[in-house]
């Protein structure tokens, strides 16, 4: 945000009178702010408020000392000047008070496009609504202020508007009076609130009411007159059975007297939780009985609605003095929030690991962002992302995902290591014995820890937040035996690098992370002698059989003992070994297998060794309900199999091909499946195991059943079934790679023209991904298939790269190369390899090429040369390769550097 006022004044109370017109674009505005002279002996002759669209009429200090008035509109600043003002201010014994008159501006609003910001009205129906947002700068299009977080005060609200109107605002109505067809509202003053918290809502709205399950707190849910605000029921009944739970955790009551929701048609931030007084999206809040009966939807109102009651307490009532909390501000809302749902309501009570929501919705993103060498910590991100704001952003554009991601994935593993039951009692002691410090002024976070910390004697609580929020990365912990003595463990933890970078190139920041442990004894139970890791290396005297248990943590672990992996094989055949923990194993091995830095023998034979035991259980996949894992492993077999087949190592092919013939008939194949599945992750594995299988004859069968019928649409045991499009890059690569002549290897590349993927469509042969759009992807499949030829047919051979040849400008035309890469080092012909026979076409053809393709699509220059580099380097003089290079404008260092990043 733009530098923070520096004023010699600072405002004590907002008293604020507003006539509201609904035949009038503007509205008037009669404001007296105490003032407080910040304690200096400095003379000075002006103060600065904010202001936005505001017109100030007559300004005065206790309606004797006048103040002259002028604009910075650029910066949305009021400036007050007056010779003598230093001088004024301080010989006044009485309360300071600045009386101001002034004009603002209504915004209309009549689409989502609409900017609801400051005072807006919705005009519906022929019923009329207003209503404010303040947050994050937008409080100086309604009062002059000083518009930042780090300013508290109370607000003292009257509103005149004509009479039929109802009225609220974030404090009680005090009283109301009534001249002619005028109504005037007054409302109690409020607690404590930055700006930004403030806002009133006036209009023909309706409600709904009930109290809280204490009979405390009553709570209404307002709509405008048209809409059915019996809709907001569900709403209801959540807030009057969460508020008492939020006031639980911390042990002090809810700030306020009542709690309004305030349904809007229009709301650009979707939900804002001013205080008292949430106004929210009508989507969220009016479900009909089929969105009542959508899981998705109502777990989306009903995490929404605990997240704002949890602001009340964190955010409203504690409030954090800059924007560049934010992040913090809002993962703690989401974080006990899901806590909460997870502890009191038994359809959610796995909520942190079923289905992996919270590996999907936040920690996978913390670990791909952290694993990047260029992702700062928290703290600097969020400050370059507030660095970049202006005094227009809004909400959306002050918030970082990443940030708000891994400050649940903090507050998550805090939870974890210190336990609920001692995070509510400092909470307790928070709330109760620290009001000054907590709520009369604007915290940081780390303030918060601090006091966390102290209450519960533990210096871990400070530092671990520390350590998560400035330093970058994640650590990768060592699971190794003890070199002084093999029954005990050995835990070592380092910043992890990406296989992009090597340790020997650069040095980066090391410092140890606070890693949570979770830790997994034999007999099932969570190690709670050793919660935390705080040093370079920890010694354990004593077995565990898995760290991040449950997948709870940005951690990546490093199982580097025999013995770790033939626990895992006990664990398989007990069943005791969930599939959350074995797709974290696998998951972690993704990122060290074909990494230099950490890549150990072990690893490899651990990794088949897990596999080779699930294909030799006497159970069949389904029954074991190992999809998201065995999903996640096809990414290490896959890779494997491509570096194997580059390399020429036919003994590790053919083990490959051991393993995963074992796990492709421990399913049935029979033809059923295709529509009659368990899981959406037994698809994906299927289609692996289709493509990894797909030089025998049992595959190809299965493969050209479903191949034949979506060209024709013939075939008695699919008729009218919808194939998933999941398994069709396999279908179609497994039909080419039994390709006997040029016939079979262009009916499927005729799978990619558009009047074959219209009759597919339009018969329903295939089923969708849902928001993903299904022709570009059969287009794609078809394409990417081409490549993926026999060897030793060097007709077909010449067909794919005549094809290439001829069609270098077209979409997808990249696609065809992944066939021919794939199998770089197999024998096209007699002599040459397919790399070898491509890298001949790109070195007659690229000056031809380099002309032909325009700017748009020297994209594909780059790609072909990075691809040619990865299979050539080692047969291509390196003089005739930068000389190739050079003649198409690309460094050869630049290009290096990125076939490495993409290998």
């Amino acid at each position: 945000m733009p530098i923070a006022l520096s004023n010699k004044v600072t405002p004590q109370c907002y008293d604020l009178k507003l006539e509201i017109d609904p035949k009038k674009e503007n509205f008037k505005g009669d404001l007296t702010i105490g003032l407080s002279v910040n304690d200096n002996k400095e003379e000075f002759d002006h103060f600065t408020l904010h202001g936005d669209q505001l017109i100030v009429t007559n300004a005065n200090i206790n309606n004797s000392v006048e103040l002259e008035v002028t604009y910075d509109r650029e910066n949305q600043h009021i400036i007050f000047t007056n010779a003598k003002l230093s001088e004024l201010l301080h010989s006044i014994t009485n309360p300071i008070q600045l009386h101001l008159s002034y004009v603002g501006k209504v915004t209309t609003i009549e689409s989502h496009e609409g900017k609801t910001q400051g005072l807006f009205k919705i005009v519906q129906q022929g019923h009329i609504l207003f209503s404010t947002h303040a947050q994050p700068s937008f409080a100086r299009l309604i009062l002059p202020c000083i518009d930042e977080p780090s300013i508290k005060t109370h607000f003292k609200l009257t509103l005149k508007t004509l009479s039929q109107f109802k009225t609220l605002s974030v404090a009680p109505i005090e009283s109301t009076t009534t001249e002619g067809k005028w109504q005037i509202t007054t409302f109690e003053q409020s607690i404590l609130l930055p700006v930004a918290l403030f806002g009133f809502t006036i209009g023909d709205i309706k409600s709904i009411k009930i109290k809280t399950k204490d009979d405390k707190i009553p709570v209404s849910v307002w709509s405008m007159q048209h809409e059915n605000v019996d809709l907001a029921t569900y709403a209801l009944n959540v807030v009057s059975k969460y508020l008492p739970i939020v006031q639980s955790v911390f042990q002090f009551p809810f700030p306020g007297k009542k709690l309004d929701i305030v349904v809007l048609p229009f709301l650009n931030d979707i939900v804002m939780e001013n205080f008292t007084m949430i106004t929210v999206h009508r989507q969220l809040v009016l479900l009909n009985s089929k969105e009542l009966a959508t899981r998705e939807i109502t777990f989306q109102t009903l995490q929404m609605l605990v997240h704002e009651l949890v602001h009340h307490w964190i955010g409203n009532y504690i409030t954090f003095d800059s924007w560049t909390h934010l992040w913090f501000n809002e993962a703690f809302a989401t974080w006990l929030a899901n806590h909460l749902i997870a502890t009191n309501e038994s359809d959610y009570a796995d909520l942190w690991d079923r289905d992996a929501f919270y590996w999907d919705t936040s920690l996978k993103s913390v670990m791909d962002s952290d694993s990047f060498i260029e992702t700062p910590p928290i703290i600097k991100l969020q400050e370059l992302k507030n660095k970049d704001s202006t005094n227009k952003s809004t909400t959306n554009e002050l918030f970082d995902p990443h940030c708000y991601n891994k400050g649940i994935v903090i507050l998550r593993d805090m939870q974890l290591t210190i336990g609920m039951e001692h995070l509510s009692t400092a909470f307790k002691q928070l709330f109760n014995e620290n009001t000054e410090s907590i709520h009369n002024k604007c915290i940081k976070p780390m303030d918060l820890w601090k006091i966390i910390s102290d209450k519960l004697k533990s210096e871990n609580i400070i530092n671990y937040f520390v350590s998560w929020t400035m330093l970058p990365g994640l650590p990768i912990v060592s699971v190794t035996k003890d070199d002084r003595n093999e029954d005990y463990i050995k835990l070592v933890q380092h910043r992890y690098l990406p296989a992009t970078i090597t340790s020997k190139q650069e040095t980066f920041e090391d410092v140890p992370y606070h890693v949570p442990l979770l830790g997994q004894l034999t007999d099932g139970t969570p190690d709670k002698h050793n919660t935390i890791m705080t040093d370079r290396s920890l010694q354990l005297n004593y077995p565990i059989t898995l760290l991040n248990k449950d997948n709870q943590a940005n951690v990546i672990i490093s199982y580097e003992r025999e013995e770790s992996y033939d626990e895992f094989l006990k664990m398989i055949t007990l069943g005791t070994l969930k599939d959350h923990d074995l797709f974290k194993i696998f998951h972690d091995l993704t990122l060290i297998i074909g990494n230099i830095n950490y890549q150990k023998h072990i690893h490899i034979v651990g990794f088949f060794k897990i596999l080779n035991h699930i294909g030799s259980l006497p159970d069949d996949l389904p029954s074991l309900e190992y999809w998201k894992s065995l999903k996640e492993s096809m990414k290490v077999v896959e890779f494997l199999t491509r570096f194997y087949t580059f390399t020429q190592d036919s003994t590790k092919l053919a083990d490959i091909a051991k393993i995963t013939s074992k796990l492709f008939h421990k399913l049935s194949w029979d033809i059923k499946w295709v529509q009659e599945y368990a899981h959406e992750d037994e698809l994906v594995i299927r289609s692996s195991l289709l493509f990894l299988t797909r030089s025998t004859e049992e595959t190809y069968n299965i493969c050209n059943k479903i191949f034949q019928y979506l060209k024709t649409g013939q075939d008695k045991d699919l008729a009218k079934t919808s194939i998933p499009i999941v398994i069709i890059s396999s279908v179609y690569k497994t039909t080419v790679s039994h390709a006997k002549n040029v016939k079979d290897w262009k009916a499927v590349l005729d799978m990619h023209k558009s009047s074959v993927i219209d009759k597919i469509i339009n018969n329903n042969r295939v089923e969708g991904i849902p928001n993903v759009d299904t022709r570009s992807l059969l287009t794609n499949h078809a394409m990417e298939s081409v490549g993926f030829i026999p060897g030793g047919k060097p007709d077909l051979l010449d067909r794919v790269l005549n094809f290439i040849a001829s069609n270098i400008t077209e979409p997808y035309i990249d696609s065809v190369f992944m066939g021919l890469i794939y199998q770089a080092s197999v024998e096209a012909s007699e002599g040459k390899t397919f790399g070898q026979e491509t890298w001949d076409l790109f070195t007659k053809q690229h000056k031809h090429w380099a002309k032909k393709l325009d700017e748009e699509s020297s994209y594909f220059i780059e790609f072909w040369l990075i691809q040619m580099w990865l299979l050539q380097e080692g047969t291509v003089e390196g003089e005739e390769f930068a000389e190739t290079v050079e003649e198409v404008n690309e460094d050869i260092t630049t290009l290096k550097m990125r076939a490495l990043q993409q290998l």
